[in-house]
């Protein structure tokens, strides 16, 4: 387990070496220092969020064209709801309706 990386996966706004301090100095890895304001996490907790870590890791992320695809694919969607909303307030407008 890295501690280091098991620590930024429940604090991802820690900054290392500043918030934490994790040393090793050849019988593995401990914190050495803790200015989080919050208790040290467990051992147990640290395992949980390396597996987590871990987990996430594996996921494949999307290229930046898979990205640019889905935003485009979400901006027609968006404009299509746009383009119902117009039409029914056209509608309600036309038969006299008010708002």
């Amino acid at each position: 387990m890295n501690i280091a990386l098991a620590i930024m996966q429940l604090f991802p706004n820690a900054k290392p070496m500043e918030d934490f301090l994790v040393m090793d100095e050849g019988e593995g890895q401990f914190i050495a220092e803790w200015h989080i304001n919050a208790p040290i996490p467990t051992e147990e907790e640290l395992e949980k969020a390396w597996e987590e870590y871990l987990a996430n890791k594996s996921e494949p992320k999307p290229t930046p064209e898979e990205i640019i695809e889905n935003l485009e694919q979400e901006n027609e969607q968006l404009k299509e709801k746009i383009e119902l909303i117009q039409q029914a307030l056209d509608d309600l407008i036309l038969s006299g309706g008010g708002l």
